[in-house]
C-alpha cells in the first residue's frame, strides 16, 4: 500500500500558497493558478510552485500558444503527424499545456495545419514586406530537382544598403511544370506582386539587381524582366562561373580524375583497407570523397593527392589488384609518368579557385571584395598559360550580362568617389549562394521519410523556417545543383 501524508500535514505544506487547494476525495492538490492537479508530496509541491509556469509567467492566449507551438515544430523539423503520437501528446498534456490557461488539450494535426499555418505564413510575409517596403532590393532565384523529380524554384530578396546588416529573405518556393525563360520571368513577377500587393506598380523601380546562374533560360528571363523593372541590372553568379571553370579543369586532366574517383571507391565501405591505411600512416587522413556538383571539392581532392602522393602510392602497392577494379585502376594511373606533374600543375595554378569558391560563399561580401577575389583567380589562370582553361574563364565572363556596369560601381566605391545612389550597391551579393542554402533546407525538410507534404504547405513551412532562423541556423551546406542543365560555352 502506497504511503500517504495525513491531511493536516498536507494542509501545513500548502498553507503558504493560497492558490493550492487540497482535494480529500482523490488525495490530490489542485492549483487554481495553473488549473492542474499535483501530487501530495512535499517535493512535488515545491517543484511545482518553483516552476517557470507557476512563478508568475504571464498566461498566454490559446492562439499565442499554438502559434509558438507550430513554429517550434517547424524549426525543429518535427513532422506534424507526431502530434497524434500518444507519447508526444501525453508529454505536452503533462508539462506544457498548463502554459495556456484556456486550453488543456492539443488540437489535432489537421486543425493546426488548416487553421493556424496560414496565419503564421501571412504574418511572416507581412514582416518581410515591412522590412523591404521602402528599400531598393536585390533578387535572386534558382531551380533544382527534388527527389520526386519535380522542378522546384526558390525566390529570394534582400534590401540593398551601404551597410552589411540587411538579411536575405526567402519569399517563395514553387513547383513549375516547365522551366523556360517565360515561366521563370512570370514566376518572379507573381512573387513580387504577392509581396507588394496593390503597391506593385509603384515599386517596380525598386528592383536594382537580379542574380542567377548562367543557364540559357535564366539569361532569357533576365532580358524579359528588364522590360518590367527599368532600373534592374542582371549578373550571373561568380561562384557558378568558377565552378564551370573547375569542371573544365577536371575534363582536361582525365588521369587525375580517374585517380580521384577510384581513390574514393577504394576506402569507401571497406573497414579493412581503412585499418591498413591507419596502421601504416596513423596521421594520414582518408582520401576525400568529392561530389562533382559541389563547388571546389574536386580541386581539394587533387591537392590531397599532391600532398600525400608517396603515402597513397605505397598503400596501393600493399593492396591486391584482384580485390577490386578500383584498386587496379588506381595502380595503373598512379604509376604513369605524367600523373605527378599533372597533380602539381593543378595544385600550383588552380588551387586558388577552390579558395575563391570558399570565400565567395561567405555572407556580407562587398562588391569590392567579390571582384578582388574573382580578379585574383583570373590573373592566376591567365598566368598559368593553359589556353583551354583561360578560354573557359573568358567565356563564362562573357555570358555575364551587366557585370561591367557593376564593376564600374565597385571601382567608384573602392576609390571613395561613389554617390549615395552608387553606395547602395556596396553589399549587393554577386553570387546566388543563398538560394543554394535554401535548397539544402528544402531537402532537409522534404525527404524520403516525409514526402506527403502538399506543395502549398511545403512552401509555407520552408518560408517560415528560413526566415525565422536569421539565416544563420539554417542548413548551410552549400550544394550546387546538377550542372548538366548549364550550357557549355
Amino acid at each position: 500500500m502506497s504511503w500517504r501524508a495525513k491531511e493536516e500535514t498536507v494542509q501545513r505544506w500548502i498553507e503558504s500558497y493560497p492558490e493550492l487547494m487540497y482535494e480529500s476525495t482523490n488525495h490530490t492538490i489542485y492549483c487554481t493558478k495553473c488549473e492542474t492537479n499535483i501530487g501530495c508530496r512535499k517535493s512535488t509541491i515545491k517543484r511545482h510552485v518553483e516552476g517557470v509556469v507557476h512563478k508568475g509567467t504571464p498566461s498566454m492566449s490559446p492562439n499565442d500558444f499554438l502559434f509558438d507551438f507550430i513554429e517550434f515544430l517547424i524549426l525543429c523539423n518535427i513532422p506534424w503527424a507526431q502530434v497524434e503520437n500518444p507519447s508526444f501528446k501525453n508529454f505536452f498534456q503533462k508539462y506544457m499545456c498548463c502554459a495556456c490557461s484556456n486550453r488543456k488539450k492539443l488540437p489535432s494535426e489537421s486543425i493546426l495545419r488548416k487553421k493556424y499555418l496560414d496565419e503564421i505564413y501571412a504574418k511572416k510575409l507581412a514582416t518581410i514586406h515591412s522590412e523591404i517596403v521602402d528599400e531598393k532590393i536585390w533578387i535572386s532565384l534558382d531551380e533544382t530537382t527534388d527527389f520526386l523529380g519535380r522542378y522546384v524554384v526558390h525566390f529570394l530578396v534582400k534590401p540593398l544598403n551601404s551597410t552589411a546588416s540587411k538579411k536575405v529573405y526567402l519569399i517563395a518556393c514553387k513547383v513549375l511544370e516547365n522551366i523556360n525563360g517565360k515561366t521563370i520571368s512570370q514566376f518572379v513577377i507573381d512573387c513580387l506582386k504577392n509581396l507588394w500587393g496593390d503597391s506593385y506598380e509603384d515599386k517596380v523601380e525598386s528592383v536594382l539587381l537580379l542574380c542567377t546562374d548562367s543557364v540559357a533560360y535564366m539569361l532569357t528571363a533576365g532580358r524579359v524582366l528588364k522590360q518590367h523593372f527599368p532600373n534592374m541590372k542582371h549578373v550571373t553568379c561568380l561562384a557558378h562561373a568558377l565552378h564551370r571553370v573547375a569542371e573544365k579543369i577536371r575534363s582536361e586532366y582525365p588521369d587525375v580524375d580517374t585517380l580521384i574517383a577510384n581513390g574514393k571507391k577504394i576506402f569507401l565501405k571497406s573497414p579493412s583497407r581503412v585499418k591498413l591505411l591507419k596502421d601504416m600512416y596513423p596521421n594520414l587522413p582518408l582520401p576525400p570523397q568529392p561530389i562533382i556538383t559541389r563547388w571546389g571539392t574536386w580541386l581539394a581532392a587533387a591537392s590531397y593527392y599532391v600532398k600525400y602522393f608517396d603515402e597513397i602510392k605505397h598503400i596501393l602497392t600493399c593492396l591486391r589488384s584482384s580485390e577490386a577494379v578500383s584498386i587496379k585502376n588506381a595502380k595503373n594511373i598512379i604509376n604513369k609518368d605524367n600523373i605527378r606533374n599533372d597533380l602539381n600543375f593543378i595544385d600550383e595554378n588552380f588551387k586558388i579557385i577552390q579558395i575563391a569558391l570558399t570565400n565567395l560563399q561567405k555572407r556580407d561580401r562587398s562588391v569590392v571584395e567579390s571582384f578582388q577575389i574573382f580578379d585574383e583567380v583570373r590573373s592566376v589562370v591567365n598566368w598559368s598559360m593553359s589556353s583551354p582553361i583561360q578560354n573557359k574563364l573568358e567565356a563564362v565572363i562573357s555570358r555575364n550580362p551587366d557585370i561591367d556596369i557593376i564593376r564600374t560601381f565597385s571601382e567608384q566605391i573602392a576609390s571613395g568617389s561613389a554617390t549615395d545612389d552608387i553606395l547602395i550597391w556596396k553589399f549587393a551579393p554577386l553570387t546566388s549562394v543563398e538560394v543554394e542554402r535554401t535548397f539544402s533546407t528544402y531537402k532537409w525538410i522534404l525527404n524520403v521519410k516525409r514526402n506527403r507534404l502538399k506543395l502549398a504547405n511545403m512552401e509555407k513551412i520552408i518560408v517560415i523556417y528560413f526566415n525565422s532562423t536569421e539565416n544563420e541556423n539554417a542548413i548551410s551546406n552549400v550544394e550546387e545543383i546538377d550542372s548538366e542543365n548549364e550550357d557549355d560555352d
